[in-house]
């Protein structure tokens, strides 16, 4: 456009604006639209003229500025002159100016005006331009719906981002707050169903999301153990269906009108939540500001969101579930160690009582038939058979003190545990270097008999298979947990590999040990490589009471 323009105190502006119609034309038409002209702006004779295209011919129209100006929104006219003052000041003197028009027969339009300002009076005003106008109409609308497009996307990611899996929950408010902003909507909500005992489906409001100066409903008692059938009676079937609920309120039949009314909704959108084919709740959008609808394209983009808590609430119910399974396996893992230790008392007992007793009783015949002898030969066998007995009467000892440690009772647990190693070290001749705090004050009986049983398994494990020549044992006191770890310098083993058999190369001693710990609340970690050693290591919260009751 310059081009035109070389001289502007010599500038011939019937030969500027008749030259070069295919330029103009080439201008005009740079869009779909007819609104897009080529213009000479006269403010000495208060006259814009144009060039249009129209069914691809080139038109003259002539407009008075008055006229236009009147029409231009007044915020976007004050813009536009600031624009043309800062214009006048450079030297290109370009401007550029985005506008809206006002028409009583269509909605406003917006247009784009860029020109050259060709000559301004001794003040600096604007007396003519010249420049280029094209409609930005169906571009802005289409900014718009890219921008709106983004803004759900956004929006449903970052809804999908608050549901993933989470054992404290499904953050329902969370969820809300992300869908809520890119609704438009006025109040955004969840509503979940649940039977009475008269088998009716009731609803009830859990969570809520509210624009700014909206009026909260979670206090509202016609939405809280309500009947569908009292308060919106044709929505059940059709949410049950997989329909939704969409429209403004004038259009609903009573109740359901004038329950809404009531909380001052105009139009308002339910999406329903299915699992497993049955009608588990809605997602809710109200819209109390206006009774504009929601568009397809919105509908379609809530309703992924609607997916997405739907999806998590089947987690939600899968979880539940699993607990309430691992609460019945873990009362009855409990349930098989009472019982266990119950027998392993009454097995000591036995051993110690009756057994025992039979033991010294048959020493005490041998020593008294050796006694009476006079063969040296039968002497001596029978003295034998004496040490033997003695044999087996220190070995159920020792069966019984591993069945029921009676100085676990007797002196408590770090007395019972020092007893253990000082015990298995001498069995196994295996080194056993301590370093160990007083526990006995942090457990209660059940759980210092779940303690000890832990270690006794360890070393157990040990001296069958690891082939150790020494063993370090910690127990150390952490913010509010007894941590303990048991390493050896023995072979070692893949965890892996043992892992994928179910721990058959150790039996069940390392299930068992995690088993007991979780009952405390406790866990467990084991760190092994092949000729590499091992260590077990674990916590235990203070005052653990188990579940031995």
């Amino acid at each position: 456009m310059p081009n035109l323009i070389k001289n502007v105190d010599k500038f011939d502006y019937k030969s500027a604006w008749y030259s070069n119609l295919n330029l103009y034309c080439h201008l005009a038409n740079l869009s779909e639209t007819v609104n897009n002209t080529v213009s000479l702006w006269d403010l000495d004779s208060h006259q814009i003229r144009y060039l249009s295209v129209l069914d691809g011919r080139l038109k003259e129209k002539s407009l008075t500025t008055s006229r236009l100006m009147d029409r231009i929104l007044p915020e976007d006219r004050e813009a536009g002159e600031r624009l043309i003052d800062d214009a006048i000041l450079t030297n290109e003197k370009i401007f550029k100016i985005e506008y809206r028009l006002k028409d009583e027969f269509r909605q406003r339009q917006r247009f784009l005006s860029i020109g050259k300002i060709i000559e301004t009076d001794i003040d600096g005003n604007l007396i003519r331009a010249f420049g280029v106008t094209i409609d930005i109409s169906r571009k802005y609308k289409m900014e718009k719906e890219i921008e709106r497009r983004e803004r759900y996307l956004s929006a449903v990611a970052k809804a999908a981002q608050v549901l993933l899996p989470s054992y404290s929950g499904i953050h329902y408010n969370e969820f809300l707050d992300a869908i809520g902003s890119a609704s438009g909507a006025s109040r955004v909500y969840v509503f979940l169903n649940h039977r009475d005992e008269q088998g009716k489906l009731r609803q009830n409001q859990i969570a809520e999301w509210c624009a700014y100066g909206i009026k909260t409903q979670m206090g509202n008692p016609i939405l809280q153990n309500s009947l569908y059938e009292m308060v919106y009676p044709e929505w059940e079937k059709s949410l049950k269906d997989g329909g939704i609920i969409r429209g403004r309120t004038v259009e609903f039949e009573e109740p359901t009108r004038g329950n809404l009314a009531s909380q001052n909704i105009q139009a308002i959108l339910v999406l329903p939540i299915i699992i497993e084919g049955q009608f588990a709740g809605y997602i809710g959008f109200d819209n109390c500001v206006n009774d504009r609808s929601w568009s397809q394209v919105e509908v379609d983009f809530l309703s992924t969101s609607a997916s997405h808590l739907t999806q998590a609430l089947k987690r939600q119910e899968i979880l539940l579930s699993l607990k309430k399974s691992e609460t019945k396996l873990r009362n009855l893992s409990s349930h098989l160690i009472t019982i266990q230790e119950s027998e392993r008392k009454r097995i000591a007992e036995e051993l110690h009582d009756e057994l025992g007793q039979s033991l010294l009783v048959l020493k005490l015949q041998l020593n008294a038939i050796c006694r009476r002898l006079h063969d040296n030969l039968l002497k001596e066998r029978c003295e034998q058979s004496m040490q033997y007995v003695d044999q087996v009467i220190e070995n159920v000892r020792r069966l019984s003190h591993d069945l029921r440690p009676l100085v676990l009772e007797d002196l408590g647990l770090t007395a019972a545990l020092q007893a253990l190693f000082k015990e298995f070290a001498k069995n196994s001749r295996i080194n056993i270097s301590i370093n160990m705090i007083n526990i006995d004050r942090c457990f209660n009986n059940e759980a210092r008999i779940i303690i000890y049983r832990v270690f006794q398994e360890a070393l157990t494990n040990i001296g069958k298979h690891a082939k150790a020549k020494n063993i370090y044992i910690t127990i150390r006191q952490n913010d509010k947990s007894i941590a303990g770890s048991i390493k050896d310098d023995g072979c070692g083993f893949d965890l892996h590999e043992l892992q994928k058999k179910g721990y058959t190369r150790y039996g069940m001693g390392l299930p068992t040990m995690s088993e007991r710990l979780n009952m405390l609340g406790g866990r467990i970690e084991i760190f092994s490589k092949t000729d590499s050693g091992s260590e077990i290591s674990f916590t235990v919260p203070y005052n653990s009471r188990g579940s031995m009751e």
